[in-house]
């Protein structure tokens, strides 16, 4: 493979996972999503300025949303699991919702204002949209961090020399799980090439095909294997390597980097 060949790949490769990436955080902020969530918590803070029938009532049908919102949610695209960096994002969001709800209050009530809770309801929300870019921006970043993580070795492996192949891995690796139907038309290729490929790639034991019952049908998803997950992350640091090395200055003059290695036995 050529420098020129290898470079295009990798424009290619991080062109497909940013997608897959973005498509993850337009699902999981989606509006229809995070909505419910506000309107629940808004229902939640402003029970404490209705009497106490009202406000029981209040408070019972914000935790009724919050527990009906997550089956309610549409069968995501992109499936990726969820991480420890995951959850103390979504917890560091809590507490500050928490925190603004209780900082707003004790200034309201300071201020004499009528409807304390309302008001600091009102205002933490507003404070919980202006913070929303933050919080995509910091997720993102998360997500960029570990598709960036390398390999311990670099190799190129044959079967991913086949460019469409590494289309197909190539947002994989990005995600837990893709559904078929959106893998085939980020890849663009051709129904007939997508399934000859993909089902070589299962044969190989580099992808997994399961279904999965949503509430009216079932969709089939494309998960990538440890192994396969393994292969593409060495192939694509061997792309980098070979890039790297073919730049002015990138190499040591000693002889071809890790990346001219051939893929090792399965």
């Amino acid at each position: 493979m050529i420098p020129d060949d290898a470079r295009s790949a990798l424009h290619d490769i991080r062109r497909l996972q940013d997608e897959i990436v973005d498509g993850h955080l337009r699902h999981s902020f989606a509006p229809r999503h995070v909505l419910p969530a506000m309107v629940a918590a808004l229902l939640l803070f402003t029970s404490f300025d209705l009497p106490s029938v009202w406000g029981i009532a209040a408070r019972t049908v914000a935790c009724v949303v919050f527990a009906v919102t997550p089956a309610l949610v549409v069968t995501p695209p992109v499936q990726r699991d969820v991480t420890r960096a995951d959850l103390v994002i979504a917890l560091s969001w809590v507490a500050g919702v928490l925190g603004g709800f209780v900082a707003f209050r004790i200034i309201t009530l300071a201020l004499g204002l009528p409807f304390p809770a309302t008001v600091a309801a009102v205002a933490t929300i507003v404070a919980g949209l202006a913070a929303y870019p933050a919080i995509l921006r910091t997720r993102r970043r998360r997500c960029d961090q570990e598709l960036w993580a390398r390999p311990m070795n670099a190799f190129f492996d044959e079967i991913l020399r086949v460019p469409a192949r590494l289309s197909i891995m190539a947002p994989l690796s990005a995600a837990t799980g893709v559904e078929a139907g959106f893998l085939r038309d980020l890849v663009d290729i051709d129904d007939a090439g997508f399934r000859r490929e993909l089902s070589f790639l299962v044969q190989a034991g580099y992808v997994r095909v399961h279904e999965r019952q949503a509430l009216h049908h079932s969709h089939t998803y494309v998960q990538p294997t440890p192994r396969g997950r393994q292969r593409f992350a060495c192939h694509a640091a061997a792309l980098e390597d070979l890039v790297t090395v073919a730049e002015p200055g990138g190499g040591s003059g000693q002889g071809p980097s890790t990346s001219s290695k051939a893929a090792p036995a399965a």
